[in-house]
């Protein structure tokens, strides 16, 4: 877009054909608490830059707001365009972070940047693995009795706080399937494995098919399964992938 408009500002003509595109971006959106967790848009795309999405996500953001959806937050991985474009909203804080901006279509509200948490745990995992930590019995005591102990006391306070309803305390703690398999795999990493379950042994969709499977995979919804080849895990009783 922005290159686009410098060549046009220099008086370039554009002859040049245009770069055929390479990934998909796709933006998806996911309830707080909920289960709705459904892809918005994609995008065709080559070589994505900070100020490319900044007008994608926020146009999005507008239709979702004009169908009196709340956009709370926005979460990426880190993403070098994903990191640009939080800092184009840059925000005077104390500690020099850029962790929010204001929502033009909701007076005094904001919306609020995160990093992806699986993003960040597999980032961490994959290091630990690469760096032969995973031998290191140190290494092992603090994932099985730190890290898992302090989910299971979570848990534990998350069911005994008696000041909430019974049916609401779920709310305070990871989902179900999040802590039964202790799976560290987000939403939109699953559609994609979605995406190339439907495709078979394509490995390469066009534009056009990766459309289609997306049609695809609205009908079946929550019948359709991720690839055993990519990184989500099967879940309980499924069998095979239900794509039309």
């Amino acid at each position: 877009m922005l290159d686009d408009f410098e060549r046009r500002f220099k008086g370039e003509t554009n002859s040049k054909k245009l770069p055929l595109a390479s990934h998909v971006l796709v933006l998806m959106v996911r309830s707080i608490f909920g289960t709705i967790k459904a892809p918005i848009a994609y995008f065709a795309t080559c070589e994505l830059k900070g100020h490319d999405l900044f007008p994608i996500v926020w146009q999005c953001i507008r239709h979702l707001e004009l169908f009196s959806i709340r956009v709370r937050a926005i979460i990426a991985d880190g993403a070098s365009p994903n990191r640009k474009f939080f800092k184009l909203h840059e925000t005077v804080t104390d500690d020099g972070l850029t962790y929010y901006t204001q929502n033009p279509f909701r007076e005094r509200e904001r919306i609020y940047f995160f990093c992806d948490v699986p993003h960040l745990l597999k980032t961490t995992r994959n290091n630990w693995e690469n760096s032969g930590c995973n031998s290191k019995s140190r290494m092992l005591r603090w994932l099985e009795d730190d890290f898992l102990g302090f989910l299971s006391e979570w848990n534990t306070e998350a069911q005994e706080a008696t000041d909430v309803p019974k049916k609401e305390r779920h709310k305070l703690f990871l989902s179900r399937e999040t802590y039964a398999g202790h799976q560290i795999t987000d939403p939109l990493e699953e559609y994609f494995s979605k995406q190339r379950g439907c495709g078979g042994r394509n490995e390469n969709p066009t534009v056009e098919q990766f459309g289609h499977n997306a049609l695809s995979l609205m009908v079946a919804s929550s019948k359709a399964i991720s690839s055993l080849r990519s990184n989500c895990r099967k879940r309980p009783r499924e069998e095979e992938a239900d794509c039309l």
